[in-house]
Protein backbone atom coordinates (compact mmCIF):
# COMPACT_ATOMS: atom_id res chain seq x y z
CA UNK A 1 0.00 0.00 0.00
CA UNK A 2 1.64 3.23 -1.15
CA UNK A 3 1.26 6.45 0.80
CA UNK A 4 2.01 10.01 -0.22
CA UNK A 5 1.96 12.63 2.50
CA UNK A 6 0.00 10.22 4.68
CA UNK A 7 -2.79 9.52 2.18
CA UNK A 8 -3.39 5.92 1.19
CA UNK A 9 -3.32 5.93 -2.58
CA UNK A 10 -5.30 2.72 -2.74
CA UNK A 11 -8.28 4.42 -1.08
CA UNK A 12 -11.36 5.97 -2.62
CA UNK A 13 -9.42 8.28 -4.96
CA UNK A 14 -8.15 5.31 -6.92
CA UNK A 15 -11.34 3.26 -7.04
CA UNK A 16 -13.93 5.73 -8.26
CA UNK A 17 -14.74 7.24 -11.62
CA UNK A 18 -12.31 9.89 -12.81
CA UNK A 19 -14.50 12.94 -12.16
CA UNK A 20 -15.39 11.80 -8.64
CA UNK A 21 -11.72 11.14 -7.85
CA UNK A 22 -10.83 14.60 -9.15
CA UNK A 23 -13.61 16.14 -7.06
CA UNK A 24 -12.47 14.33 -3.91
CA UNK A 25 -8.87 15.45 -4.45
CA UNK A 26 -10.05 19.00 -5.20
CA UNK A 27 -11.75 19.13 -1.80
CA UNK A 28 -8.91 17.39 0.00
CA UNK A 29 -6.29 19.79 -1.40
CA UNK A 30 -8.49 22.81 -0.73
CA UNK A 31 -8.82 21.79 2.92
CA UNK A 32 -5.16 20.75 3.28
CA UNK A 33 -5.96 17.05 3.65
CA UNK A 34 -3.95 16.23 0.49
CA UNK A 35 -1.09 17.74 -1.49
CA UNK A 36 -0.20 18.39 -5.11
CA UNK A 37 1.91 15.21 -5.06
CA UNK A 38 -1.25 13.23 -4.26
CA UNK A 39 -3.02 14.67 -7.30
CA UNK A 40 -0.01 13.86 -9.50
CA UNK A 41 0.10 10.27 -8.18
CA UNK A 42 -3.66 9.91 -8.77
CA UNK A 43 -3.32 11.25 -12.32
CA UNK A 44 -0.41 8.91 -13.05
CA UNK A 45 -2.47 5.93 -11.86
CA UNK A 46 -5.48 7.13 -13.85
CA UNK A 47 -3.36 7.40 -17.00
CA UNK A 48 -2.11 3.87 -16.50
CA UNK A 49 -5.65 2.56 -16.13
CA UNK A 50 -7.04 3.75 -19.47
CA UNK A 51 -6.00 3.49 -23.09
CA UNK A 52 -6.56 7.14 -23.97
CA UNK A 53 -6.60 9.44 -20.91
CA UNK A 54 -8.19 12.88 -21.12
CA UNK A 55 -5.77 15.77 -21.68
CA UNK A 56 -6.82 17.23 -18.31
CA UNK A 57 -5.51 14.15 -16.50
CA UNK A 58 -2.21 14.36 -18.39
CA UNK A 59 -1.90 18.02 -17.36
CA UNK A 60 -2.36 17.06 -13.69
CA UNK A 61 0.25 14.34 -14.10
CA UNK A 62 2.91 16.89 -15.03
CA UNK A 63 1.77 19.55 -12.53
CA UNK A 64 4.13 18.59 -9.72
CA UNK A 65 5.71 22.04 -9.50
CA UNK A 66 2.46 24.02 -9.60
CA UNK A 67 0.87 25.67 -6.60
CA UNK A 68 -2.12 23.94 -5.02
CA UNK A 69 -4.57 26.54 -6.40
CA UNK A 70 -3.49 25.81 -9.97
CA UNK A 71 -3.84 22.07 -9.41
CA UNK A 72 -7.31 22.59 -7.92
CA UNK A 73 -8.23 24.43 -11.12
CA UNK A 74 -6.91 21.52 -13.21
CA UNK A 75 -8.88 19.03 -11.10
CA UNK A 76 -12.01 21.11 -11.70
CA UNK A 77 -11.46 20.79 -15.45
CA UNK A 78 -11.51 16.97 -15.46
CA UNK A 79 -14.42 15.93 -17.69
CA UNK A 80 -17.38 13.87 -16.54
CA UNK A 81 -20.19 13.89 -14.04
CA UNK A 82 -19.04 13.26 -10.48
CA UNK A 83 -20.61 10.38 -8.61
CA UNK A 84 -21.08 12.75 -5.69
CA UNK A 85 -23.54 14.74 -7.79
CA UNK A 86 -25.87 11.78 -7.38
CA UNK A 87 -25.40 11.82 -3.61
CA UNK A 88 -26.76 13.98 -0.85
CA UNK A 89 -24.69 16.80 0.71
CA UNK A 90 -24.33 14.60 3.80
CA UNK A 91 -22.68 11.91 1.68
CA UNK A 92 -20.23 14.44 0.22
CA UNK A 93 -19.31 15.58 3.75
CA UNK A 94 -18.79 11.95 4.69
CA UNK A 95 -16.52 11.44 1.66
CA UNK A 96 -14.40 14.43 2.70
CA UNK A 97 -14.27 13.27 6.33
CA UNK A 98 -13.05 9.88 5.14
CA UNK A 99 -10.27 11.52 3.13
CA UNK A 100 -9.21 13.43 6.26
CA UNK A 101 -9.08 10.17 8.24
CA UNK A 102 -6.86 8.62 5.56
CA UNK A 103 -4.66 11.71 5.76
CA UNK A 104 -4.35 11.34 9.52
CA UNK A 105 -5.97 14.70 10.22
Amino acid sequence: MKTTHGILLTNEYMHVDTKTGAQALHLAIAYHAAHVADAVAWADASIGAVESPPDEIVEISIAGRLQSGAVIDLLSDVPGIPGAARRSPTSIKSQFATSRVYAGL
